[in-house]
């Protein structure tokens, strides 16, 4: 499993980690999530899940550039 922090301002965060599925194991769980923050605290998380292979991961990473 990897981790990483994408962005990190005083009104939300992003997060984004990287885990490997059981079955079939040329999948990847890729989740990313956003969290509201007000006045320090979390007040909303949405999550969104890709299930990638790492061949669409590199695609997926060659597209943002």
């Amino acid at each position: 499993m990897s981790q990483m922090l994408i962005k990190n301002m005083p009104e939300y965060r992003i997060k984004m980690t990287k885990r490997a599925c059981d079955n079939p194991k040329t999948l990847y769980n890729i989740e990313f999530a956003q969290e509201t923050i007000k006045e320090g605290a979390v007040t909303n998380v949405s999550v969104y899940n890709l299930f990638l292979t790492q061949q669409e991961i590199e695609l997926l990473i060659q597209g943002l550039r």
